[in-house]
């Protein structure tokens, strides 16, 4: 058992003599001429890649190769049968202590969920994210989701790690395509192939909770592992609203974590939470019956899983995830999955206008269902399409004349 090493080196001595030999011969030889240098470099090429095959690193490094290529491979639909079965199996269950748990999930999340850092190391800030599969075209595709704001603060590429209980396993990953913060605040991260090796994904279902029903977050706030709890309020067309946990508050980080059901099922992508009291929205929350005796302050936001589909039409055909702007049935426009209402503004025939700013509520394709339309004799829709570019809509009532204006 010793002597092999000591052999190793000894052969490896060995070569570097003969290849010091064979470069003397050749130096004093009449052979080594204008026509005959080319020759000679062959034949140095040749020695020098036979004596670093017989390295110990080069030894490895084929080591890790053979080992690699007889490693069965799995597939992105392998990887997705394997996360259906544990999410048949998941039901969240209650505990005397410690709240409910989705055992069959929870056993499991370190691999359908990551953390995502600069790849170089420069940025401090840890964001979360986790695995959907898409079928697309017959093929199975593993997509990692985040919160767009989360890797706002990133430049250059991103890497990825999976917390798996023996090591981390990391992998970088490209931006493919994001909404906005305040409007469809979700971004598409593309996960190599080799990511199937380890990862489990959500599958792209939209279930959407009952009120009052509770939903789970698991996630990384300040780079570590965090589970919250707690009860649904509302679902809107652009925003789902829970309840802001009361204790274990989100850190930061935790942004862009899945949120689920009892049941496991994806129901969209944390967004973030906010105190809802000074909002102008507040007063249509505690219109609702099932609210006004209820003390709720802050609120969390969760981005449907219904846009993440959309992300992925944009992806597959430029245009495709744009939602329909529209109020009383009339089509004013289109809003594209990098921009977001910013505030809607309607005239009434008596010269009196209101305004609405953008709130969970709000659904483009219905824009009466936050405003009152009626006696409106137009309306206008501002819409944020970048930091320094905004544009408008302008829908005359009476014609159904719409004009669009750029700022």
């Amino acid at each position: 058992m010793t002597l092999a090493p000591r052999r190793q080196k000894y052969d490896n001595i060995n070569m570097r003599k003969f290849v010091l030999l064979v470069g003397l011969t050749l130096c004093f030889s009449p052979a080594l001429n204008a026509q005959g240098l080319p020759a000679v470099k062959r034949v140095f090429s040749k020695i020098s890649a036979a004596w670093r095959k017989d390295t110990p690193a080069a030894q490895k490094t084929a080591a890790k190769a053979a080992l690699s290529r007889a490693t069965p491979q799995i597939s992105a639909r392998r990887a997705q049968e394997q996360a259906n079965q544990i999410l048949a199996r998941a039901t969240a269950q209650t505990r005397r202590f410690g709240g409910p748990v989705i055992t069959a999930l929870e056993k499991n999340i370190n691999r359908f969920v990551f953390t995502i850092t600069q790849a170089d190391g420069t940025h401090p800030f840890t964001g979360t994210g986790f695995v959907v599969a898409e079928e697309y075209q017959g093929k199975t595709v593993l997509w990692g989701v985040t919160a767009k704001h989360t890797i706002t603060p990133f430049h250059g590429p991103l890497e990825i790690t999976f917390h798996t209980p023996h090591k981390p396993v990391k992998f970088r990953v490209k931006r493919m395509i994001e909404g906005r913060k305040f409007g469809l605040d979700a971004a598409l991260l593309e996960l190599p192939p080799q990511a199937a090796q380890v990862a489990l994904p959500f599958p792209l279902t939209y279930a959407l909770p009952a009120q009052g029903e509770t939903v789970f977050a698991y996630g990384y706030g300040a780079g570590k592992y965090q589970k919250i709890v707690r009860k649904f309020l509302f679902s809107g067309d652009e925003r789902l609203v829970a309840k802001y946990p009361l204790i274990r508050k989100p850190k930061p980080g935790f942004c862009g974590s899945p949120v689920v059901n009892a049941k496991g099922q994806l129901v969209g992508v944390e967004a973030g939470g906010y105190c809802a009291v000074q909002t102008q929205w507040y007063p249509m929350l505690k219109q609702l019956p099932q609210y006004k005796r209820q003390n709720i302050r802050r609120v969390s936001e969760i981005v449907p899983t219904s846009k993440i589909y959309l992300l992925l039409r944009e992806y597959h055909r430029a245009g495709a995830g744009a939602r329909n702007i529209a109020a009383n049935g009339i089509l004013i426009g289109k809003l594209d999955v990098d921009e977001f209402i910013e505030s809607v503004t309607v005239f009434y025939a008596n010269g009196n206008h209101r305004t609405v700013v953008r709130n969970p509520f709000m659904n483009p394709a219905a824009l009466e269902s936050v405003i009152d339309t009626h006696n409106a004799s137009g309306i206008v829709v501002n819409i944020n399409k970048h930091r320094t570019q905004q544009r408008q809509y302008f829908l005359e009532m009476r014609t159904h004349e719409v004009r669009e204006i750029l700022q």
